[in-house]
Formats: C-alpha cells, structure tokens, sequence
C-alpha cells in the first residue's frame, strides 16, 4: 500500500517536471508592459540540467547583467536563437511606444513645452530612454552569448545598430540632444551596478595613474643621477633624457588604466595612426621643432648656459624644451627661439671653447713713435694676471687711417676672462699712453676754403 502512494506521488512530481519544461520551452511573450523584474524562479529551474528558463516576467530592463549572463550560460544555440527573439519583440514594442511619444513631444508648441501635458509627455519621453539603453544593453548581451555559440546574430545586431542611430532625430536642438546624452549616463549611473562599477573603475583607473606618476618622477630621478656621475651627453640631452623616461612611463601606466576600466586601447591607437597623417599635417610645425631639437642636443652646437649668437641675437642660452630654446640677454631680456630656426641658422658660440682671444684695436697719431707703443701695449698685456702665457701676445699695425695708425693687440685668455681682461687693457692703456705722452686722435678733417676774386 505505502508502495503504491510512493508510485503515485513519484508519477505526479514527473508530470510537474514535464509540464514545466513545455513551459521553458514556449518561451511567451510578454503582452504587456516589457519592463519586468529580475527573478530567477525556483520552480523554473531543472536540477538535473541546472537550466534556468527565463519567463515573460524575467525578460525586462530591471534584469542586472551578472544576472542575465549567469541565466543565459545553460542555454543552447537554440535556445540562445528563441530567447533572442522574445527580447526583440519586447524591444521592438518598447521602440514603438518611444517613438509615438518622440513624435508627440515633437510637435508639442513651445508653450505646450511647459504645460502639464508637455511635462507628462517628456517625463514619459525620458522613460522610454532609461528603458531603451537598458534593454539595448541587455540584447547585445544575449547577441554576444549566441554568437559565441555558433549564432548568426548579424540581422539582428544591424536592427540594434539602427534602433540606436535613430533614436535622437526627432530633437529639436542641442539642448535635448545633451539631455538624451546626460539621460543616458543617469540611466547607467543610477542602475544597480552602475554607481557601484562608476566608483571601483574611478578608483582603479586614478590609483593607476598616480602609481605610475610617482613611478615615472623616481626613473626620472634615478635617470638623472646616473647621467650626471657619467657626465655623457650634454646638459639638454640628459634633460631631454630624463623628462622623455618620465613621460613614457606615465604614458604606460595611462594606457593601463585605461584598459583597467575597460577602454579599448588597442581599438584607440588604431584609430590614432590612421589619423596620424592628418595629425601630422596640422602639428607639421611643431614636429619639425622637436625634431631640430633633438638634432641639437645630439649635435650640441651650443649646451644650457652656452653664450650664443642665433639669427642676429646673442644672449646666454637658459634652457631648452622640445619645442623652442629661450636665451637670456647681457640687459636680461627673455628671447624664445624656435628650435627649427635656431638649427636652421648659423649659430655663433662664444663659450664652446676653454680659451678665447681678445681682439684689442688702438689709434696712435702719425706723430707718435709706433715701436714705443708697440712696446706699451705688449708689456701692459703680458704683465696682465689673467693672460696666458701661451700662445704669446701678438701685436702689430692693423691699418693706416687717415687720421691715425691703428695698432693691434690680441692675448689668449680663458673663457670666462674674456670681459675682464677687455675692460683693464682698455682702461689701462688709455691711462699708460697718456702719461707716455702718446696721443690717441680724434678723426680730424681739414677743409680748406679757396677765396674767389672776380
């Protein structure tokens, strides 16, 4: 007897289950309103193939990813295929509903804007948005679900594409068209899972970034030192150096928190080097600056605190980017050259080298004796403590004016005594010539006035 109900209860229980699979398998669709909850039923669940059956309930915008991809891992290619379907006539009764109300809001007046149908219209109108990006998300989770299993989605995919394109033509300006923009960040913002992932990728994304920032400033740091004890290179070679491993190691560590949060970077630099042409055309100026910087630092026709003559400007050269290099005049005027000009024109060094010549040019009458003079000049000049010994003074007459002898004198000194030993000589000889009875003339022009009788 307790045998025959055991039967009769094992027989009904295998009956439910059978039912219930018909059930799963129908698939209905739902007739009323397409937004539904996310419930996973536990009577639609079969525990021995752990297949979850989504109902007309659970085919709805309030449905959470995670949720959604956990339902959809079980089911077949063909039932990937009639899911689908149920999904696209919900979004297509969804898209209807929109646009009915897209059209009324668009030909609402401006006064009916604000009148309260005009507020219960566009109420409804952003909606119909929060539904439309939630329910677009969700079928392009199931596209991607299907075609992973063999699915030819690509009908279905260009209807979505279409759907989406089409959604803002019936904004009137610009103003709605930001609205349906902002609507669209709210509508993912203030979901489920939006804030939260908005939050967790905002946190990775900038703890990325300042990693990386620290990370780029301690090789730059460690870049410097190391070029500095080997001292190779020049003073902006080492910066430009420094500053580029920097930068290429925050660039990375960009890069990464990008991808940390989902960008495509690959897909992004693709489209950077299909418009590099365009890029390069419109930034060509600024290109041919860096790279005659870069001929610079490796050429090194003058280095950082270098004294130069550049296009017709001198001026101590105080720093260098990769886009122009900036002199100091001796009345400490800010002068910005362009690296381009700069390594396109003769550059004229004064400080290149370790020892210099100061030209000294004096006038002496006819009268005057030249040897004695000459004698001055080379004493006053040997007997100078900044003047080399080597190479010697040389002296002698540079030209025979017509009011003066010119006599020359020329020391080697270093670099840096340039100015100073010019300045004493010329004091100094004016001072020794006229105790030496040595007269430095003035240009004189005689003129001689012939009187006409008649």
């Amino acid at each position: 007897m307790k045998l025959s109900i055991l039967s009769v209860i094992w027989l009904s229980l295998l009956g439910s289950l059978s039912a219930l699979e018909k059930t799963g398998e129908q698939l209905p669709t739902q007739e009323g309103d397409p937004v539904g909850r996310a419930v996973i039923a536990e009577a639609a669940a079969d525990p021995n193939s752990l297949h979850y059956t989504l109902t007309a309930d659970q085919r709805g915008v309030e449905v959470s990813s995670g949720e959604l991809e956990m339902m959809l891992r079980p089911l077949t290619k063909d039932e990937l295929e009639l899911e689908l379907k149920e999904w696209m006539h919900t979004l297509k009764q969804l898209i209807i509903a929109s646009s009915n109300n897209n059209l009324e809001v668009a030909r609402l007046s401006d006064e009916e804007q604000n009148s309260e149908r005009g507020i219960e219209l566009r109420e409804k109108q952003y909606e119909n948005r929060q539904h439309e990006v939630k329910l677009v998300k969700h079928i392009k989770t199931i596209l991607r679900a299907l075609e992973k299993k063999g699915g030819n989605v690509e009908t279905e995919r260009l209807y979505v594409d279409a759907v989406v394109d089409t959604k803002d033509v019936v904004a009137k300006s610009t103003t709605d068209r930001v609205t349906a923009i902002a609507a669209d960040f709210g509508v993912w913002f203030d979901s489920r899972e939006g804030s939260e992932k908005f939050v967790k990728k905002a946190i990775r994304f900038f703890s990325i970034v300042i990693i990386f920032a620290l990370l780029g400033k301690l090789m730059a740091g460690l870049t410097r030192r190391i070029m500095r004890r080997h001292r190779r290179g020049s003073v902006m070679l080492r910066r430009f150096i420094q500053k580029t491993i920097g930068f290429v190691v925050f660039f990375i560590g960009f890069l990464l928190a990008l991808a940390a949060v989902g960008v495509h970077v690959a897909s992004m630099l693709t489209a950077l080097g299909a418009g590099g042409v365009i890029i390069g055309f419109a930034l060509q100026d600024s290109i041919s600056n860096f790279w005659s910087g870069l001929m610079i630092m490796v050429y090194k026709p003058f280095d950082v605190d270098d004294f130069i003559l550049i296009d017709g400007v001198k001026g101590k050269v105080e720093k260098m980017s990769f886009l122009n290099t900036t002199l100091v005049t001796i009345d400490n005027k800010e002068l910005v050259i362009p690296n381009r000009k700069a390594w396109g024109n003769t550059i004229t060094n004064y400080t290149a080298r370790a020892v210099r010549r100061v030209d000294l040019l004096f006038r002496i009458s006819y009268g005057d004796d030249i040897q004695k003079a000459s004698n001055l000049l080379k004493e006053m000049a040997e007997a100078h403590a900044l003047v080399l010994p080597k190479p010697e003074v040389a002296l002698g007459v540079q030209d025979l004016s017509e009011s003066a002898v010119i006599l020359f004198v020329r020391p080697w000194v270093k670099t840096e005594d340039y100015w100073p030993v010019h300045w004493d000589l010329t004091k100094e000889v004016k001072e020794r010539f006229a105790k030496e009875g040595i007269s430095i003339p003035k240009p004189q022009q005689e003129i001689v006035m012939h009187k006409v009788t008649d």
